[in-house]
């Protein structure tokens, strides 16, 4: 009898894979620039914050409470146009004329012309849409559909704080926060979460234990504080947009969707340390992205 021993061969870690590839393209006769490199780590960077980005859209569009839409991938749910035209009538009232849209969309030719459609009104409420047509929607093109949808989100954010720009929602949070002050959402220190703590404990001062917060030095820490600033919204009742992750590497568009919500809070109510609930579909309280929401103040 003959006996065969298989003996299987762990699997070559990621950066192994990386050089036995590049080996290949080297016996081939191929080089892979410094610069093909980046762009490649371009891509996977991009991809993942795609990903990330459709998620808060689309969580964004679920909580409008817009009757008969649901997105389950935003690509693909807006590619007829109908949706899209939805949202942009949720945000800016009577700005889409029904007349023109071809609610039955059960061809190529129809969701073209909606998509069209969705364009112009996009361009009549002031976004900026250069390169973008109707076939790109259709098309699920990712880059451009999440171009377009965060303009609609950034509108609906700021036109609920009494329409105010992106500088001036900035200069509020400065305002409330004595001891920490940022440039811009893209301010790299939002990643310590310094400023996000001050600026929760401006609306309940209670809700934080200091002793708990570090000054955020240490990937670890980091990582910990960004974690803490989620639970202690979630102790006020709340549920927000982004995950601690995007807190950590400084993710504008989310970063600013949540401070706007606070902001309309406070101006609403016309007051500084009360808060109100905001309602939500209940499905989305099993995740982690929703509408940031804070009960009253009794």
């Amino acid at each position: 009898d003959v006996f065969f021993l298989m003996i299987r061969r762990p699997p070559r870690s990621t950066q192994s894979r990386s050089s036995a590839a590049s080996d290949v393209y080297k016996r081939q006769g191929l080089v892979i620039t410094e610069k093909e490199q980046k762009e490649a780590a371009q891509l996977i960077q991009d991809d993942i914050e795609g990903s990330r980005e459709e998620r808060m859209f689309r969580m964004w569009i679920n909580s409008l409470g817009i009757d008969g839409v649901y997105i389950n991938n935003l690509y693909e749910d807006l590619r007829d146009g109908i949706v899209l035209l939805k949202v942009m009538e949720k945000v800016e009232p009577n700005s889409v004329d029904w007349a023109n849209v071809e609610l039955q969309a059960n061809n190529k030719f129809k969701k073209l012309n909606n998509s069209n459609y969705a364009v112009t009104v996009g361009k009549e409420l002031g976004f900026t849409l250069v390169g973008i047509s109707g076939s790109d929607i259709l098309d699920a093109n990712r880059k451009f559909i999440l171009a377009l949808v965060w303009q609609i989100m950034r509108k609906h954010v700021l036109e609920i704080i009494g329409g105010w720009n992106e500088e001036k929602l900035l200069q509020w949070v400065n305002s409330r926060c004595k001891h920490h002050k940022i440039s811009s959402f893209k301010d790299p220190s939002l990643a310590s979460c310094q400023i996000l703590f001050e600026l929760l404990s401006t609306i309940e001062p209670t809700v934080i234990n200091w002793s708990i917060v570090s000054k955020g030095q240490s990937d670890e820490d980091i990582d910990n504080n960004a974690k803490y600033v989620i639970s202690c919204a979630q102790k006020l009742g709340a549920s927000i947009f982004l995950l601690w992750e995007d807190i950590k590497n400084v993710r504008p568009k989310m970063i600013l969707s949540f401070v706007a919500t606070l902001a309309r809070i406070v101006q609403d109510e016309g007051l500084d340390l009360s808060l109100i609930h905001i309602s939500e579909p209940t499905r989305l309280l099993s995740i982690s992205y929703a509408v940031f929401c804070l009960k009253k103040k009794k």
